[in-house]
């Protein structure tokens, strides 16, 4: 049916494989959820956590603790947690977070948040935003010390993975270690590039000059640039960064350097259409 109960006096849930169920109940007597609980709910909007709930059980060796749980719920709208909880609790946004406010674990995918604002609190932000496909502004607090965006090489977590209509990303002028310019995240000395909004407003945009590194996934789902000015800049991982890139290696926008076209050191890319050599700005047209 579309209203699941979890049986009284069962402590463990290992897994709920359900497309059907719209509304999950779990009872006071669950203690642990396995982290992957949920995988493959795909119709799951409603949960309801009793008082019970003590720990996600983060037990894959690819896991992260307090990593969201419920991040291929793609459809989740609420989630209730009992008054008597101690351990969880929903913040003012509807978002599932620990009872000390130092994690966030999920906000529900499909609920009706647009803007956020992370709590100073919170020191970590892993994937508790993916498939937000509501939100459209991010604030990010004061004590916030690692925002995982993604790097191919040493992270599996796309944090914004389906972020859709993100539009703007500000962070407070008292972290020490991320700050935005124009809705864009950077980190704290402006030479990273971390994170560009997938809504972001304009079809142009300037690679500021202090950048030494763009994200691996700073662009991804990008829907509106079509033209980058890097500059001197030309590390690929600009040109993998963006959405179907790997499809017949076609670019879906004009990316321009100031470099001759024999400095620029990926060969294979040289003769790419949409790569252009030796402007000094973005052409008029």
């Amino acid at each position: 049916g579309k209203t699941f109960t979890v049986p009284d006096k069962v402590e463990y849930i290992c897994h709920v494989r359900s497309k059907l169920a719209e509304r999950i109940i779990i009872p006071d007597s669950v203690k642990i959820i396995d982290n992957s609980a949920f995988l493959g709910c795909d119709n799951l909007r409603y949960v309801n956590i009793g008082k019970g709930l003590e720990k996600f059980d983060y037990n894959d060796e690819f896991s992260v603790e307090y990593e969201n749980v419920f991040s291929m719920c793609e459809n989740l709208k609420k989630i209730t947690v009992d008054s008597d909880n101690k351990n969880f609790k929903v913040d003012k946004y509807g978002a599932l977070c620990t009872a000390d406010m130092k994690n966030i674990i999920t906000l529900p995918a499909n609920g009706n948040t647009e803007k956020y604002i992370v709590n100073d609190s919170v020191i970590r932000i892993l994937d508790c935003f993916e498939n937000c496909k509501n939100l459209k502004k991010l604030h990010i607090g004061s004590d916030v010390e690692y925002v995982c965006v993604g790097e191919a090489d040493t992270e599996s977590i796309v944090g914004f993975a389906g972020c859709t209509s993100l539009e703007e990303i500000t962070v407070s002028e008292k972290n020490e270690n991320y700050t935005s310019v124009d809705g864009i995240l950077y980190s704290k000395d402006k030479t990273k590039l971390c994170l560009y909004p997938a809504d972001k407003s304009g079809v142009d945009f300037y690679v500021p000059d202090s950048v030494e590194r763009i994200g691996d996934f700073a662009f991804y789902q990008n829907q509106n640039l079509k033209r980058i000015y890097a500059g001197t800049y030309t590390e690929s991982n600009l040109i993998f960064n963006f959405t179907d890139y790997q499809k017949d290696f076609q670019l879906p926008l004009d990316i321009y350097y100031s470099c001759k076209k024999e400095d620029y050191p990926h060969d294979y890319l040289r003769d790419n259409p949409r790569i252009h050599f030796e402007a000094k700005e973005l052409p008029e047209n």
